[in-house]
């Protein structure tokens, strides 16, 4: 059996021109206002804000997204939720960092939106009004 070097050339140029060739990928189809999530091209650096939708208290997490889309995150052994220690809820303000992982988006780092809390300097202060229960002031 003998072989022809312009035809393992051709196969060779050929596998190249394959792999070479970028694939597309979409996580999801365009909407009604006719752009897609940040992260549907494929990229290694992008991020989902909304709100969390479900999470299954371990690796599963759906955040409904400004644009109205319920994105489907996958967490993993690793995953930084910030601040530290704090437990996700249904409802909370979270931005989700990470890259398309084909069907889900993988999430490498979640950030939790935690209102802040004012403290102000002094004795605490009773602001109130005496209406004059029983009679007295």
């Amino acid at each position: 059996m003998t072989y022809s070097v312009k035809a393992a050339a051709a196969a060779a140029a050929l596998a190249i021109a394959a792999l070479a060739t970028p694939l597309a990928a979409s996580a999801q189809a365009p909407g009604p206002g006719g752009s897609v999530p940040s992260y549907a091209a494929a990229s290694k650096d992008q991020s989902v804000r909304g709100i969390v939708a479900n999470y299954d208290g371990k690796y599963v997490l759906q955040v409904r997204d400004r644009a109205g889309y319920l994105d489907n995150v996958r967490l993993h052994q690793g995953t930084i939720i910030n601040p530290t220690g704090l437990p996700l809820q249904n409802g909370m303000r979270v931005i989700v960092y990470g890259y398309n992982a084909g069907q889900t988006f993988a999430a490498n780092e979640i950030d939790v939106d935690v209102p802040p809390v004012v403290y102000a300097p002094g004795p605490p202060v009773h602001v109130g009004l005496r209406l004059g229960f029983w009679g007295r002031w």
